[in-house]
């Protein structure tokens, strides 16, 4: 439910990254802004929405978690101003490991996950480094 963090380095500075660690609601991109429904029935269900193929609307939340709302059953939509990325995600890591985390981060390593292995030598791309 959040960005695609391979190529993290070549979008953001060093800077941009820790705010958006340190400070994950200042600012949120609207490929990511969730919505909070109030339903008729009082119920409160917050996350990304997008409409469904009966007219209904489908509500992606923090847990992955579809859930399928039919439009009568929604009272009202707002924007909801939290990110779905927790607050706090730096605090329980040593120095050490937050500058593990950001060396990783901002290195081409990130990319080599994804890569298949080589069909010629039929090895994994990131044995050969």
């Amino acid at each position: 439910m959040g960005p695609d963090l391979t190529d993290l380095a070549g979008r953001f500075t060093r800077k941009e990254t820790l705010q958006s660690i340190l400070f994950p609601s200042h600012v949120i991109s609207s490929q990511y802004a969730a919505k909070k429904l109030l339903l008729v029935d009082g119920r409160v269900l917050v996350g990304i929405v997008t409409p469904g193929p009966s007219g209904e609307k489908i509500v992606l939340d923090s847990n992955g978690e579809k859930i399928s709302v039919r439009e009568e059953d929604i009272q009202e939509i707002a924007p909801n101003r939290l990110s779905g990325m927790p607050d706090g995600l730096l605090d329980d890591l040593t120095e050490e490991e937050i500058a593990n985390l950001f060396s990783y981060l901002n290195s081409d390593s990130v990319v080599g996950l994804a890569e298949r292995p080589d069909a010629e030598t039929d090895q994994d791309p990131l044995q050969k480094r």
